[in-house]
Parts: structure tokens; sequence; C-alpha cells
């Protein structure tokens, strides 16, 4: 696509997972999307056949090839608008403009001070919730300029359902028990305030699990990469057993939680996904204290699971079902319209991006 006379470019270089954020966003703005994992590239053309998807090796996007090929330069990790300027600026004149796509609205963003805040150009945030942390936090003071996105994701999902969904039955559907319900767990990685639950509350899914209950397991992808002889060890231990299964390498999230019916974890930033849909979510109390409600902000949208309860776990989901429903309905919608801001239509979207 051309901007105001310019090229522009997405630069996946994290994990496969943001292909559906950055894949996404690109395929709706009509830019090409260059990731760095032939992994990565293997799964855009499974799972994304409508993006335009190549691949190069990190150490081929030198400052001089980014220079000579793009003016924009869209990206998913917060820390790449500050290296790019820096190698860039280093051995160039020409100046580029960077734009930060978001891969998930998470309650961790809290905890950073602002000297720990990186530099951005534009920054897209969903919603209002977004918006009000990078204020917070100070973040804000970092960025040059904010727009809307809501939850275009969805909207992307919506549009191509018949596609995602034969996808999602081949890929996983298919391999669980008809007639049962299906619990997704969806484990954060640890941070500095944050510990997983994964290594402690996984196997304990497993093990309690009912004969009428399907049990998805969707690990942060960091938690892998953090330690991937933990994870691994959980996956080939329980990859047998009876409905049960690992989501490691299905990156859209829609058509896995379109048929979920209810949620369990600790602070994923799937737990705002799975709001669109407004089924029950049920919730690991953290390890550590959380110095403030900000860091628990999504955990009013469902129960957490008391201490007392963790030895029988599926029979307090059951137990609190309909509750959840009733109860917690409200809440969940009224979280959902203050993290995805409404109305953001498309054209909207590309006629923002054309403004940079």
């Amino acid at each position: 696509m051309k901007m105001l006379g310019q090229n522009a470019v997405s630069l996946l270089t994290g994990p496969h997972t943001h292909l559906d954020h950055l894949g996404v966003f690109s395929h709706l703005v009509g830019i090409p999307v260059i990731v760095t994992e032939p992994e990565t590239l293997t799964l855009a053309q499974i799972y994304y056949p409508q993006i335009d998807v190549s691949y190069k090796d990190f150490l081929e996007l030198s400052s001089k090839y980014l220079v000579d090929n793009f003016s924009v330069i869209v990206h998913s990790g917060r820390k790449m608008t500050g290296y790019f300027t820096d190698m860039i600026s280093t051995f160039h004149e020409k100046k580029l403009r960077f734009v930060y796509c978001p891969h998930g609205n998470s309650d961790k963003e809290y905890t950073l001070k602002l000297e720990e805040q990186p530099l951005q150009d534009i920054v897209f945030v969903y919603g209002n919730h977004m918006l009000d942390l990078l204020k917070e936090n100070g973040a804000i003071q970092k960025i040059n300029k904010t727009l809307f996105l809501g939850n275009y994701r969805y909207t992307y999902y919506k549009e191509h359902q018949a596609f995602y969904d034969n996808l999602a039955e081949e890929k996983l559907y298919k391999k669980l028990s008809k007639g049962k319900k299906n619990l997704l767990y969806a484990p954060t990685f640890t941070t500095a305030e944050y510990t997983s639950s994964y290594f402690e509350k996984c196997a304990l899914l497993i093990e309690q699990k009912p004969r009428d209950w399907n049990l998805i397991i969707k690990p942060h992808p960091l938690l892998e990469i953090n330690d991937p002889a933990k994870v691994w060890h959980l996956l080939l231990k329980y990859e047998d057993r009876e409905d049960v299964i690992f989501l490691t390498d299905f990156p859209p999230i829609y058509p896995l939680l379109q048929k979920c019916d209810a949620f369990i974890g600790d602070f994923s930033s799937v737990g705002y996904d799975f709001l669109t849909f407004n089924k029950p979510m049920f919730f690991f109390a953290p390890k550590e204290p959380i110095s403030s409600s900000r860091g628990l902000f999504l955990h009013q949208c469902g129960m957490q699971i008391p201490e007392e309860n963790l030895s029988n776990m599926y029979g307090y989901i059951e137990k609190g079902f309909e509750e959840n429903i009733e109860r917690y309905s409200s809440p969940r919608k009224r979280v959902y319209e203050y993290t995805f801001e409404k109305d953001v239509c498309y054209a909207k979207i590309r006629e923002n991006f054309l403004s940079i």
C-alpha cells in the first residue's frame, strides 16, 4: 500500500501468536508482512492465507535495507521502535515512522514504571482500558500519537468465519469428544509481579478433569521460550490423555473461543478476548499480593477459585456455573465495552493509518 507516497511494511519478529494481531492488522490496512522465523511463515500460510507474507532472516533487516525500501514500519514488539530508531539514526539521515500494533490487552502492563517504558511513535490501542493504562503508568508521555482499533480481530474472524471454523474443527475440535463442555485454560507467563499458574495448576486441571468436560490448554508462548523443559514435560506427559489437548501452534483465537463454554486462567490477555462471548470465567488467585486493583481488573468478570476448592476445581466450576452467568454477565459486558472501542470500522482504521 502506498501511504502519502511512502511504502509501509509490518515486521513480525516475535512469537507466531502475533500473526493474529499484526498479521490481521496488516491485511486490514493492505500492507505486506515480513516474518523472521520459518515456522511463523508456515503457520501464516495455513491460518492466514489472506495475508501477503514473506520470510527474511532477522539479520537481513539491516538499516540500509529498511531505509531503502520503507518509510513506515509496523511492529508488535514494545521495544522495537527504539531498537530500529537507534540503528537507523546512527547511519542514515532519513527518518522512518513506526507504528505499534498491540498483541493483547494485559493487566500486567500496569506494573511498568515510567523509566521502563520504551519510546514509541504511533500506538494503536483497542479502547479506553488500554489508553487509560498508558496514562496511569506514564507511557503516554513517550508516545507521539494514539489511535483506536476496537475489536478488529473479532470482526476479521466474523468475515472469514466459515474458513476459521472449519480449521478449528479439523485441527482441534474433531480430536475432542462431542456433547461435552469445553473448558479453556489460558495461563500467562511469569513476570516480576505475576507468577504463572501453569506449573502448579495445569496438572491439577488435567488430573481432576471429569468425563463430561473437554480441557483445552493454551500456554502463553513465553512460557515455552522461558522454561521449555517444564512446559514440554507436562505436554509430553499428558499428550495422550483423553479429551485434553495442548494448543501450541494454533494462532487464531476467536475460532477457539467460539466453542468454549468457560474460561479459566490467571492474567492472560486471552481473558479479555473471551469477554466477547460473555460466558463464565474463573480465575486462579495470584500467588503473591498484587499492589493495585488495576492488576486484577479482569478478575471482576468472574469467580476466583478459593484455596479450599483447588482439590475439586470442576466441582466448584459446575456448582457456580449458573451463578457465574447471572452475576457476572453485566460486569463482563461493562469491561468489554471499556476494553474495545465501539464503532471502529475497517474504513476508519485504514483512514487513521493513512493519516500517519
